[in-house]
């Protein structure tokens, strides 16, 4: 219990440096310019995400978060097409996991 707990709050220190920015800078500039190295600090940040979504038992926002990181992982391995699905995916995690990530105006 008391791993969990540490477990937990680890994730939320982690969750309380980004915010949905983050997850849209990064992943955009994965997608958009192929950058593999900004990919996998994107993937570094929705995966501390997911995390603390599944957490929450937040499992739709986890969902979305997962197929995002899918996105990004096919960049990284040279298969992505640059779909409409990727952008899909990140309007999907803007829609669901607005309890999970802080959005800043």
């Amino acid at each position: 219990m008391i791993l969990t707990i540490c477990f937990t709050q680890d994730i939320s220190n982690k969750i309380n440096a980004g915010d949905m920015s983050q997850v849209e800078y990064w992943s955009s500039e994965c997608f958009w310019n192929n950058d593999i190295e900004k990919c996998k600090i994107g993937l570094r940040i929705v995966e501390d995400f997911q995390s603390f979504a599944s957490s929450q038992d937040n499992y739709s926002c986890q969902s979305r978060l997962l197929a995002l990181e899918a996105h990004m992982i096919m960049v990284i391995i040279n298969e992505s097409d640059k779909s409409i699905n990727q952008k899909k995916a990140l309007d999907d995690v803007r829609e669901n996991c607005r309890s999970v990530l802080t959005i800043k105006k």
